[in-house]
Parts: structure tokens; C-alpha cells; sequence
């Protein structure tokens, strides 16, 4: 998925108004600070501007010299992957806390 900026930046020695995000794997979410609660899926907004630099092949200066309107449109982009997450995540919560799911098989 592509990310068109507002701005130039230099990326890995090149200037570019655009940043491109593969799909994350499970070992880019490591650091990465979230919780579930009753509201659903929430992250710092450092989450989401590390999550996104490892995504982009980036360093982190980059993410945080963007505007913040560019921010807001990577998050946008990024959020719809963590709601696949949530989503898992409160499946698990609800089977393993359900009495059926723990009660010892007859």
C-alpha cells in the first residue's frame, strides 16, 4: 500500500513524495505497545510511528519529520491492519474466558 505525502522527504538518499508499507509480520508488532479493553484496539501514537518506519523501511527520524496530516493519513492506512488483530484478539479473549472453554472435557 502507497502513502502520497504532502511534502518531499529523502528516503535512503533519494527525495520522494511517496512511501510505500508492506504487510506487517508478526515480528514487527515486537515493541510495539498495545492493549485491548471493552473500547477495542489502542496504541500510542509512538506505536503507530514505529510500526509504520518498519513497515516502510524507514528509519523513525523520517516518520517523525512528517506533518501531521501525513500522519493521520499513514494511520489511516495502517489502522485497517491492527483491526484484523483486534478482531483475533477478542475472539481469543472471548473463548478463553467463556465456561465452556474451560470446562474439562466428560
Amino acid at each position: 500500500m502507497d502513502v502520497t505525502l504532502s511534502t518531499l522527504i529523502e528516503v535512503h538518499g533519494e527525495k520522494t513524495k511517496k512511501l510505500s508499507f508492506r504487510a506487517p509480520q508478526a515480528g514487527d508488532l515486537r515493541g510495539i505497545k498495545l492493549s485491548l479493553s471493552g473500547d477495542g484496539l489502542s496504541f500510542e501514537t509512538d506505536a503507530i510511528l514505529d510500526l509504520a518506519a518498519k513497515l516502510a523501511d524507514v528509519p523513525p527520524s523520517t516518520m517523525n519529520a512528517l506533518p501531521l496530516h501525513d500522519v493521520i493519513a499513514i494511520a489511516a492506512q495502517i489502522a485497517p491492519l491492527l483491526g484484523g488483530l483486534e478482531k483475533a484478539l477478542m475472539q481469543s479473549s472471548q473463548s478463553s474466558s467463556s465456561p465452556a472453554a474451560s470446562a474439562p472435557e466428560t
